[in-house]
């Protein structure tokens, strides 16, 4: 999820802003469950409020990045050869 949203972040800048900090957050927690780390219950509510605000964070980043995006970016000008819709 965080690295197609930043492939593709100048195609959708509103959809990838929330895509990264979710892809990020999720990988994080699977990261965890993976490497079968034991937390309390206490931990885990802290990670997750953690992740939370961090991803609410970017998202807001994110966003006003792509609000400042150059139109000409935004209208996929000479990115055709990265599309996936051949």
């Amino acid at each position: 999820m965080a690295s197609g949203g930043t492939q593709h972040f100048i195609d959708t800048p509103g959809y990838s802003s929330y895509l990264i900090p979710v892809g990020l957050g999720l990988g994080m927690i699977a990261f965890f469950l993976k490497e079968k780390e034991v937390f309390t219950a206490k931990k885990w509510l802290q990670m997750i409020v953690i992740i939370i605000t961090i991803s609410i964070s970017l998202i807001w980043f994110l966003g006003q990045i792509g609000d400042i995006l150059p139109e000409s970016l935004l209208q996929n000008q000479g990115h055709d050869h990265d599309s996936h819709a051949h």
